[in-house]
Protein backbone atom coordinates (compact mmCIF):
# COMPACT_ATOMS: atom_id res chain seq x y z
CA UNK A 1 0.00 0.00 0.00
CA UNK A 2 2.87 2.38 0.99
CA UNK A 3 3.55 2.85 -3.20
CA UNK A 4 0.31 1.68 -4.30
CA UNK A 5 -1.59 4.77 -2.88
CA UNK A 6 0.38 7.23 -5.12
CA UNK A 7 -1.80 5.98 -8.16
CA UNK A 8 -5.21 7.31 -9.53
CA UNK A 9 -5.37 3.32 -10.62
CA UNK A 10 -2.67 1.18 -8.95
CA UNK A 11 -0.69 -1.30 -10.89
CA UNK A 12 -1.06 1.30 -14.02
CA UNK A 13 2.49 3.28 -13.95
CA UNK A 14 0.79 6.21 -16.10
CA UNK A 15 -1.38 6.71 -13.32
CA UNK A 16 0.40 7.95 -10.93
CA UNK A 17 -1.10 10.92 -9.06
CA UNK A 18 0.45 14.34 -9.46
CA UNK A 19 -1.65 17.32 -8.48
CA UNK A 20 0.40 19.36 -6.04
CA UNK A 21 -2.60 21.47 -5.84
CA UNK A 22 -4.31 18.65 -3.88
CA UNK A 23 -5.36 18.80 -0.47
CA UNK A 24 -7.37 16.62 1.62
CA UNK A 25 -9.65 17.29 3.75
CA UNK A 26 -9.17 14.29 5.71
CA UNK A 27 -7.80 10.63 4.98
CA UNK A 28 -9.56 7.35 5.86
CA UNK A 29 -7.41 4.45 5.98
CA UNK A 30 -8.55 0.47 6.56
CA UNK A 31 -5.21 -1.44 6.47
CA UNK A 32 -3.81 -4.39 8.36
CA UNK A 33 -6.13 -7.30 8.41
CA UNK A 34 -4.35 -9.32 5.32
CA UNK A 35 -0.92 -8.60 6.80
CA UNK A 36 -2.04 -10.27 9.93
CA UNK A 37 -2.70 -13.19 8.34
CA UNK A 38 1.76 -13.26 7.66
CA UNK A 39 1.90 -12.85 11.05
CA UNK A 40 4.66 -14.85 12.08
CA UNK A 41 4.24 -13.65 16.11
CA UNK A 42 8.06 -13.23 16.29
CA UNK A 43 8.18 -9.39 17.95
CA UNK A 44 10.66 -8.45 14.46
CA UNK A 45 7.22 -8.96 12.70
CA UNK A 46 5.48 -6.95 14.95
CA UNK A 47 8.07 -4.14 15.45
CA UNK A 48 8.30 -3.89 11.57
CA UNK A 49 4.71 -3.67 11.05
CA UNK A 50 4.39 -0.91 13.55
CA UNK A 51 7.48 1.07 11.87
CA UNK A 52 6.14 0.43 8.17
CA UNK A 53 2.32 1.95 9.42
CA UNK A 54 3.64 4.82 10.99
CA UNK A 55 6.07 5.66 8.32
CA UNK A 56 3.13 5.38 5.84
CA UNK A 57 1.30 8.08 8.37
CA UNK A 58 4.64 10.46 8.49
CA UNK A 59 4.89 10.33 4.86
CA UNK A 60 0.99 11.14 4.11
CA UNK A 61 1.52 14.24 5.95
CA UNK A 62 4.29 15.39 4.11
CA UNK A 63 3.16 14.52 0.83
CA UNK A 64 0.02 16.96 1.83
CA UNK A 65 2.24 19.05 3.44
CA UNK A 66 0.05 18.62 6.90
CA UNK A 67 1.38 17.29 10.27
CA UNK A 68 -1.99 18.02 11.37
CA UNK A 69 -3.77 16.18 8.52
CA UNK A 70 -6.92 14.20 10.01
CA UNK A 71 -6.13 10.59 9.24
CA UNK A 72 -8.63 7.37 10.49
CA UNK A 73 -6.93 4.72 10.80
CA UNK A 74 -9.94 1.80 10.40
CA UNK A 75 -9.34 -1.01 12.42
CA UNK A 76 -11.65 -4.63 11.39
CA UNK A 77 -13.89 -5.60 10.89
CA UNK A 78 -12.57 -8.86 9.72
CA UNK A 79 -9.92 -9.26 12.19
CA UNK A 80 -9.27 -6.42 15.01
CA UNK A 81 -6.72 -8.44 17.07
CA UNK A 82 -4.11 -5.69 15.10
CA UNK A 83 -5.75 -2.84 16.71
CA UNK A 84 -2.60 -2.49 19.44
CA UNK A 85 -0.24 -2.22 16.42
CA UNK A 86 -1.91 0.68 14.83
CA UNK A 87 -2.18 2.39 18.21
CA UNK A 88 1.69 1.85 18.71
CA UNK A 89 1.96 3.10 15.15
CA UNK A 90 -0.11 6.39 15.67
CA UNK A 91 2.10 7.05 18.51
CA UNK A 92 5.30 6.29 17.01
CA UNK A 93 4.25 8.62 13.90
CA UNK A 94 3.03 11.11 17.05
CA UNK A 95 6.64 11.31 17.83
CA UNK A 96 7.41 12.07 14.24
CA UNK A 97 5.21 14.92 14.13
CA UNK A 98 1.97 13.83 13.22
CA UNK A 99 -0.54 15.26 14.96
CA UNK A 100 -3.57 13.85 13.28
CA UNK A 101 -3.89 10.35 13.47
CA UNK A 102 -6.88 8.62 15.44
CA UNK A 103 -8.39 4.79 15.55
CA UNK A 104 -11.77 4.65 14.34
CA UNK A 105 -13.02 0.79 15.81
CA UNK A 106 -14.70 -1.62 13.32
CA UNK A 107 -14.54 -4.26 16.06
CA UNK A 108 -18.24 -4.54 16.16
CA UNK A 109 -19.50 -4.45 12.64
CA UNK A 110 -21.71 -7.39 12.16
CA UNK A 111 -22.47 -8.19 8.64
CA UNK A 112 -20.96 -10.20 5.29
CA UNK A 113 -19.62 -13.19 4.69
CA UNK A 114 -16.10 -14.22 6.08
CA UNK A 115 -15.43 -11.46 7.64
CA UNK A 116 -15.72 -9.36 5.04
CA UNK A 117 -18.31 -6.33 5.63
CA UNK A 118 -21.32 -6.67 3.06
CA UNK A 119 -24.04 -3.84 2.45
CA UNK A 120 -25.05 -3.76 5.77
CA UNK A 121 -21.70 -4.13 7.17
CA UNK A 122 -20.35 -1.12 5.47
CA UNK A 123 -23.52 0.86 6.30
CA UNK A 124 -22.62 0.22 10.02
CA UNK A 125 -18.84 1.24 9.32
CA UNK A 126 -19.91 4.36 8.12
CA UNK A 127 -22.02 4.94 10.88
CA UNK A 128 -19.18 4.76 13.04
CA UNK A 129 -16.85 6.60 11.16
CA UNK A 130 -19.16 9.61 11.01
CA UNK A 131 -19.59 10.66 14.14
CA UNK A 132 -15.49 10.58 14.49
CA UNK A 133 -14.57 12.11 11.14
CA UNK A 134 -18.13 15.37 12.09
CA UNK A 135 -16.04 16.33 15.57
CA UNK A 136 -12.78 16.38 14.19
CA UNK A 137 -13.65 18.48 10.68
CA UNK A 138 -16.32 20.25 12.97
CA UNK A 139 -19.03 19.03 10.67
Amino acid sequence: MTELFKYAIPGEPGSLFQDTDFSPDAVLLNLGTNDMGRNDGSLSWADAFIQTYANFLVNLTRIHGSQSLPIFCGVGPMNHSYMPLVQSAIELARSAGVQGAQVVNYSTVQDGCGGHPGRIGHWQMSEIAKPIIAATLGW
